[in-house]
């Protein structure tokens, strides 16, 4: 997903292939994926404006994306994977 802000909705890369790229004017600092039970499954740091994440090896489910941003805005989103 892209936007001139923050991330506000998740865009998939290609048609189920579970591969996801997040853009965002403010540096993500780090990302957390968790499993709809709250299993935390990938915990990653990083200091950039943009994302490319795979979960093309995840079961099928729902999942749950947290980014934490620089300027400490914490934004949630919920993964389908197909």
């Amino acid at each position: 997903f892209k936007t001139s802000t923050n991330p506000k909705s998740l865009g998939e890369g290609g048609r189920n292939n579970g591969l996801f790229n997040i853009q965002s004017s403010n540096n993500i600092i780090s990302y957390s994926i968790r499993n709809i039970f709250g299993n935390e499954i990938v915990l990653k740091k990083t200091n950039n404006q943009q994302l490319n994440i795979d979960i093309s090896r995840f079961s099928t489910g729902i999942y749950l994306l947290e980014l934490q941003m620089e300027n400490g805005e914490v934004i949630n989103k919920k993964i389908l994977k197909k």
